[in-house]
């Protein structure tokens, strides 16, 4: 892994109370249609595994691919190791948002823990900064770096503290107490990770608001959008190469917005490039570029 530029939003976000069904049933459509046959949970148990829905649309890479840290090992119900946070994980509820904590990382790592939520119109993540052991200098888990040191003169391997270490002294001074380590991946996660805080960074930083319905079944039709292509837009995220300060490879998730219109009009020209016809089909031209691009409707203001 390489160095990510310092890019966690900051920004305090809003989000308008959903209930907890609403917020299972969401997560499952990210990954399939929910099936009215089987138990919610047991749809969304077999969609988890490993990664924890990170990758499942582009807006929650965009809120979560920032920090650098693996998904090998998860623990979303705190009977595995992640029982510190016991209370955090799984679904939860501060303050009307209901959320779903998990805590993730590669063997070599310290875990880190993030929430998924829905704020009314969208599924979102969310890391937490305070109480939560990353490296906020370089934005990746704490043990992904090499060890370093130098040899004395009688030839004996001398280990310095890695950057790891040293940015776990200053953001956590009381757990670091008595951590004789040099290495990151030999931090105790236990002695760091603070649940108070961590639901402290929570409610400061996701406060309740209004926000503006999501369009309605009507407004989500093909027929709709098509005979309304000039004055409604859909919006979506793609990724885009970028560098940091050192040189090192980035990516960005850039947010970009047309017409229905124009939408229709990419569809065909990628349509074009793979020979298929580009005359009429305007209901599967935007059908096939909202699938392909997870574009969503901006809400129509009134």
């Amino acid at each position: 892994m390489t160095a990510k530029e310092n890019a966690r939003d900051n920004t305090v976000r809003t989000f308008v109370p959903v209930e907890r069904v609403a917020l299972m049933e969401a997560l499952v459509s990210l990954v399939e249609l929910p099936d009215p046959d089987r138990a919610l949970l047991d749809q969304f148990e077999d969609i988890m595994g490993d990664g924890g829905l990170r990758s499942a649309s582009p807006r929650l890479q965009a809120d979560l691919d920032w920090l650098e840290f693996d998904s090998e090992n998860t623990d979303y119900d705190g009977t595995d190791w992640a029982t510190p946070l016991r209370g955090l994980l799984g679904f939860q509820c501060i303050d009307a948002l209901n959320f779903f904590g998990i805590c993730s990382g590669g063997d070599w790592e310290v875990p880190v823990y993030y929430i998924l939520y829905h704020d009314g119109v969208h599924v979102r993540g969310y890391i937490p900064h305070e109480g939560n052991p990353y490296n906020d200098d370089v934005n990746r888990a704490y043990g992904n770096v090499e060890n370093i040191g130098e040899f004395d003169d009688n030839g004996k391997w001398i280990a310095q503290p890695d950057a790891d270490v040293l940015n776990a002294r200053k953001r956590f001074p009381a757990g670091m107490h008595n951590q004789n380590v040099t290495e990151g991946n030999d931090l105790s996660w236990e002695r760091l990770v603070n649940p108070a805080d961590i639901r402290a960074d929570i409610v400061k930083n996701i406060q309740q608001g209004v926000a503006a319905p999501p369009p309605s079944k009507h407004e989500r039709s093909l027929t709709y959008l098509l005979e309304n292509r000039h004055t409604r837009y859909l919006e979506w995220v793609e990724p885009h190469p970028a560098s940091g300060p050192e040189g090192n490879d980035l990516t960005a998730h850039v947010t970009l917005r047309a017409t229905v219109h124009d939408c229709v009009n990419m569809s065909r020209l990628q349509a074009r490039a793979a020979g298929r016809p580009t005359q009429g089909g305007d209901a599967d031209h935007l059908s096939n570029f909202i699938a392909i691009n997870w574009a969503e409707i901006v809400k129509e203001t009134r």
